[in-house]
């Protein structure tokens, strides 16, 4: 059984940055599955965790919201995909992340299995 107790405000810290720059959030396709998908989760509500993506004339970018590691394997180069059962799958550094909930520049929010009815070919991230 848990049993509360005080916090000793003396030995107690606080840590808060209010201006956590949005180039800080960028994905880093070299990091591993697990650093990535705390990142996604840290940066949310904001700025929110982004990437770009490569193929398209223009490169856009793509808002991450939610994501979760995959134990699916996948022999790619880091920031690839592989659409599999309706999930997108990110080759990282280490491991490989299932993307859930994403925002495309110019877009609303919307769950993976719509954000992939618009992309025929595969989908690489810079």
């Amino acid at each position: 059984m848990i049993k509360p107790r005080k916090q000793n405000h003396k030995k107690a810290t606080y840590c808060y940055r209010r201006d956590i720059s949005r180039e800080a959030a960028r994905i880093n396709w070299q990091d591993s599955a697990n650093l990535i998908e705390r990142k996604i989760r840290a940066f949310n509500p904001k700025p929110i965790a982004w990437t770009l993506i490569k193929n398209r004339r223009e490169p856009k970018r793509l808002k991450i919201y939610r994501g979760k590691v995959s134990g699916t394997k996948l022999n790619l180069i880091s920031g690839h995909t592989k659409i599999k059962d309706g999930k997108l799958l990110v080759q990282t550094g280490k491991g490989v992340l299932s993307l859930e909930t994403v925002q495309l520049e110019g877009k609303n929010k919307m769950p993976i299995k719509e954000f992939l009815l618009g992309f025929k070919d595969k989908i690489n991230f810079i």
